[in-house]
């Protein structure tokens, strides 16, 4: 339990700081791209993200699982997320190459040079985000939120500094971006050589093959994961000017902060729930209902606050993204307490239940989407978001259910512990204990 709220505090102390971070390049790319540009530089990770989750095929999480289960020591997880990553790298920027070539209107609402420079962003992206979660498959939170830290600190000190000096527009933000997560991965590498004596291993096709097979059940939640995080935006790339892109993009850009809470506890559980039988259901149930709670009272003041927020930090043109994120908070909620659910699912070996929830979540958001753009604007898109987590959300809480065996009383109802578990947070965030030096393996 210590420990636990250690790695819980640990994690969800970094995110406060990046989403603070994170909310200062907001402000830097408002300011420096205005609606139009900021609209462009939302198509371009649009474009760079999706063909990154299309051709990774989950095997970031197959190798958090693998690691956090001791199946792999921490070095053949890395050496095979470097073979995937690779291989997925190159395939995701030749589509996109591809794709570049093809009469779509997708690609009118960006220059030509910033999708070049937004493909050359994948490897960079890819390999931060596995390298740095790979810290949380063994237990070491110090050095997750000191690569997160890392990440935050460096977009907001590249960002600015290469809009005002260097590149003008989109392309000097997507620059910033690649310059971060070199430097990232560079640091992860170093301290995985360093502390944890990082090695080469034999590759072993069975061993490739065992964590491709993991990767490909989880893939399909990632892919409509990202769908239904994007769809909005990628059909307003065909339809509408970049200024309104812009918009909605700043709307869910500063809505999604709020999902510090549950992308903390995602990382927290996740190998305790693999090293587990019963996959910790108790936990996993009291940290939903603790989640649940936080959010909804940093959701219920950051709506109260949108306006005046809004009015005082960005340029007037933003204006019409306060409505947006009054809606889009209600979904972001509901989705808090579904993704805390996921690490019970995800370490039971039940990866594809999570794909399951998000795949019909997406098809809920494409379907009210397609009714409701054209009837509402921007706000029926927003509120598209709303019915996909609603029910997404209510897929995860069945199979938790299901799976977990606790009656709807033992999910739902608050205990003493929740709140023991809230105090523990808030005076835990510190390092946990360190493991010694050597290559973190099978036990």
């Amino acid at each position: 339990m210590r420990s636990g709220v250690k790695d819980l505090g640990l994690s969800f102390g970094s995110r406060i700081i990046t989403s603070i971070s994170a909310l200062g390049v907001q402000l830097v790319l408002a300011w420096f791209l205005g609606t139009a540009g900021r609209g462009s530089y939302a198509v371009c990770l649009l474009f760079s993200g999706l063909l990154s989750v299309v051709f990774f095929m989950g095997c970031q999480m197959a190798g958090i699982y693998f690691v956090s289960s001791r199946r792999f020591s921490l070095s053949e997880g890395i050496v095979y997320t470097l073979i995937y990553g690779g291989f997925g790298s190159l395939l995701a920027i030749l589509a996109g190459l591809v794709l570049m070539r093809l009469p779509i209107a997708f690609f009118d609402k960006a220059d030509r040079p910033e999708l070049y420079l937004a493909l050359a962003s994948i490897p960079g992206f890819l390999f931060f985000t596995v390298f740095s979660h790979l810290f949380t498959a063994i237990r070491q939170f110090g050095w997750y939120s000191a690569a997160t830290l890392l990440r935050g600190f460096g977009l907001l000190l590249f960002t600015p500094l290469l809009l005002r000096f260097f590149y003008s527009g989109p392309p000097g933000a997507i620059t910033a971006i690649i310059v971060t997560d070199l430097l990232v991965v560079a640091f992860c590498l170093v301290v995985f050589r360093w502390k944890f004596g990082l090695k080469p291993v034999a590759v072993r096709m069975k061993n490739l093959l065992a964590m491709f097979h993991y990767g490909v059940r989880y893939w399909i939640g990632v892919i409509s994961n990202q769908m239904n995080f994007r769809i909005c935006t990628l059909v307003l790339a065909f339809f509408v000017a970049r200024d309104e892109i812009g918009i909605y993009a700043l709307a869910v850009g500063l809505t999604l902060k709020m999902q510090m809470l549950p992308d903390a506890l995602k990382m927290a559980l996740i190998p305790r729930s693999s090293c587990e039988k019963d996959g910790r259901r108790e936990l996993v149930a009291s940290c939903a209902r603790l989640t649940g709670l936080v959010s909804f009272l940093l959701l219920a003041a950051f709506i109260l606050l949108a306006r005046p927020l809004i009015a005082l930090f960005f340029p007037e043109a933003f204006s019409p993204a306060v409505p947006l994120i009054r809606i889009l908070a209600v979904g972001f909620f509901i989705r808090t307490w579904g993704k805390s659910l996921e690490p019970y699912l995800i370490g039971r070996d039940r990866p594809g239940l999570v794909s399951l929830s998000v795949t019909v979540g997406m098809a809920v958001n494409v379907g009210s989407l397609v009714f409701l753009l054209p009837r509402f604007g921007l706000a029926g898109a927003a509120w598209s978001v709303v019915l996909n987590y609603l029910v997404s959300s209510a897929i995860l809480t069945y199979n938790f259910r299901r799976f977990s065996e606790l009656d709807w009383r033992s999910i739902w109802k608050p205990k003493t512990g929740d709140f023991s578990f809230l105090a523990g947070l808030t005076t835990c965030l510190y390092p946990g204990k360190t493991l010694n030096k050597g290559d973190t393996g099978r036990q």
